[in-house]
């Protein structure tokens, strides 16, 4: 890709099966594509395909899937962009929805997205900003158009790894530079979040998993 030194090579950040297990993808970052492995009745991987094509310099990190439609949501590293699509579930192949920036406007500092997650109910998704320090909380729509809502900042530096608890009632980031995880409450009606006023002071995070 253009992005240089980053995409200077492939770069295979992400790799995700599907919920059906019949697909691998990988998400990688170097040459701006999602591609996609189906797996036989063997399980064995298939040849290589190209599931999506992104933007050039998008720097495609993370992919996660939604919980009960046939989409997809890809967080990009390099364009700090998050893109929705959706997933044929017969090929595994991605149609592009919709892509939106996860920064508000007029935002002109550096940054790299990190982390993506999707409410349990699949309205909500949430995006994290290295650079700017803080998570985006996105509305999603029934055919996967995305729109930003807020900006809600971390109460730390450097935002690598988010997650949602179980239940959904609440968000932990992970401030790796000030060796912090923050806790924030959910609305599960609108979204948003709020500091709790709760965190945990911790060397280095880089990933939260329950």
């Amino acid at each position: 890709g253009p992005f240089l030194p980053n995409q200077a090579s492939p770069h295979a950040h992400c790799t995700l099966f599907d919920a059906t297990g019949r697909f691998l993808y990988v998400s990688d970052l170097g040459i701006d594509k999602v591609l996609l492995y189906p797996i036989n009745a063997e399980g064995k991987l298939q040849e290589q395909q190209l599931a999506l094509d992104m933007d050039p310099g998008d720097g495609p990190r993370l992919l996660i899937f939604h919980p009960d439609k046939d989409q997809a949501f890809i967080i990009n590293e390099l364009s700090s962009s998050v893109v929705s699509a959706a997933v044929d579930p017969e090929t595994g192949i991605f149609t592009r929805i919709d892509k939106q920036s996860t920064l508000p406007s007029g935002f002109e500092g550096k940054n790299a997205c990190a982390d993506i997650r999707l409410s349990n109910d699949g309205r909500f998704l949430y995006t994290s900003n290295r650079g700017h320090n803080s998570i985006g909380i996105f509305s999603v729509t029934e055919e996967g158009k995305l729109s930003l809502l807020h900006n809600e900042p971390v109460q730390g530096d450097w935002p690598r790894n988010f997650t949602l608890s179980p239940d959904g009632e609440f968000l932990l980031v992970a401030n790796r530079k000030s060796n912090n995880i923050v806790i924030f409450k959910v609305d599960e009606e609108s979204g948003m979040l709020t500091y709790s006023g709760n965190q945990a002071p911790i060397s280095q995070p880089v990933c939260l998993v329950f």
